[in-house]
């Protein structure tokens, strides 16, 4: 019954937002995008390539230690052992066909070409240590007229995580614009 909402998501979540803002924007108030891309270019696909064939020699088992060291900075991770037992938890309770299938979609990725079309008030949030996220949200906060573009650091691909407060004073700041607020 939800008829319009505002939508954040992160990594995939963002990548599924920009599709929502792209096909349905009369149900979105506002899009968060966090910590994504909107194409998959050849290294992209080829780094999924090598995970799914990971997934299906080692299963999850074998790209939870490479994904935690993408996904936080060794201060995160030096800093917050349980967080990081948290995720590691997490990823092996991943079902091995929907990590695959999820792949799969994600090197069909090709919002990119779309973005200027985006008319939804449209917040970006990357981690500045993100691997090649910062410099590509930068990009795409370029293609989306009048997209704000808040990094946060140091923070890798789960800048929420890493550095809650940070993020949610960029996400709420952004929130309170709208009429009626967050709260």
């Amino acid at each position: 019954g939800i008829e319009r909402s505002h939508f954040v998501g992160l990594s995939i979540g963002g990548m599924t937002g920009f599709g929502l803002a792209l096909d349905h924007p009369d149900r979105l108030i506002s899009l968060t995008a966090c910590d994504c891309r909107a194409d998959a270019p050849e290294f992209f696909r080829s780094m999924w390539d090598q995970r799914q064939a990971i997934v299906d020699a080692d299963g999850l088992e074998g790209i939870v230690e490479p994904t935690i060291e993408t996904w936080f900075t060794a201060a995160a991770r030096e800093r917050n052992p349980t967080l990081i037992e948290h995720v590691r938890k997490m990823i092996r309770s991943t079902s091995q066909d929907g990590y695959l299938g999820c792949g799969d979609a994600l090197k069909r990725l090709d919002y990119k070409r779309r973005l200027g079309e985006i008319r939804t008030p449209t917040l970006m949030i990357v981690g500045d240590a993100d691997g090649p996220h910062p410099q590509e949200m930068r990009a795409l906060a370029e293609l989306v007229a009048g997209a704000r573009l808040v990094e946060i650091g140091p923070a890798g691909h789960l800048s929420n995580l890493e550095q809650p407060a940070a993020f949610d004073r960029a996400l709420i700041g952004f929130l309170d614009s709208f009429e009626g607020g967050s709260r």
